[in-house]
């Protein structure tokens, strides 16, 4: 009985061997080049470009940069660091514009020092 099994179980195996290679004979290569961005750490002084008070837009770091800002810090009076801020994630200001308008937290690059990883393809 031990025999039986054993052969079905290899005649299942012996099955299940020529599906895959014929699967892996039969299946297309997709080249595919992997690029990755290039970040870099900047530290800045203020800026004084009032186009980081621009609302909520994630597209104002491409046009006054040229890359992605994917996280900062802004620098207080005291000297000390905000923690880490995310673009998109958590860096909504508890403050509004004038007009009542939401920001995120880079308006403060008008004002403050401020430190940024950015990067760009």
């Amino acid at each position: 009985m031990s025999k039986l099994t054993v052969s079905f179980s290899f005649g299942v195996f012996a099955l299940l061997l020529m599906v895959l290679s014929s699967s892996v004979a039969s299946a297309q290569v997709i080249p595919y080049t992997l690029d990755q961005s290039v970040c870099t750490q900047v530290q800045e002084n203020a800026t004084w470009d009032a186009r980081w008070k621009a609302g909520l837009s994630t597209e104002v770091d491409q046009e006054i940069l040229g890359g992605d800002v994917v996280a900062y810090q802004i620098q207080w009076g005291s000297g000390s660091w905000s923690t880490w801020y995310v673009t998109g994630v958590n860096d909504i200001s508890n403050y509004a514009n004038e007009d009542g308008s939401l920001r995120r937290r880079w308006a403060l690059f008008y004002d403050h020092t401020h430190m940024y990883i950015i990067c760009s393809d």
